[in-house]
């Protein structure tokens, strides 16, 4: 469950991070049909990169911003919800934890 002063849901997984490794992983996620939603503060260092030619797929190269705007489209295809938020505090409680955020980075 995640919280903060006007929101409340659960979610299956919550993945903290919308770095490459994130958003893959809530892609996969939620092609499995987990309720997933991905916190990402907007700092992730791939979007520096100007052109990545070790990425597969991409021979000639893809840009940070252009990968991360191809990863992040692909898992809200599959239903992840992308939040523009930072995780601030985790609680473990009863069957879960609570994770509580508030706002952009």
């Amino acid at each position: 469950m995640m919280t903060n002063a006007s929101e409340k849901f659960d979610v299956d997984c919550l993945v903290v991070g919308g770095g490459p490794a994130g958003l893959t992983a809530s892609m996969y996620l939620a092609r499995y049909r987990r309720k997933v939603a991905v916190f990402d503060s907007g700092e992730s260092r791939a979007k520096l990169i100007p052109k990545s030619r070790n990425y597969p797929g991409f021979p000639s190269g893809i840009s940070g911003e252009e990968l991360l705007a191809l990863l992040r489209n692909q898992a809200i295809e599959f239903g992840a919800t992308i939040c523009p938020a930072r995780i601030d505090t985790l609680q473990e409680t009863e069957g879960g934890f609570v994770a509580g955020y508030a706002g952009r980075g």
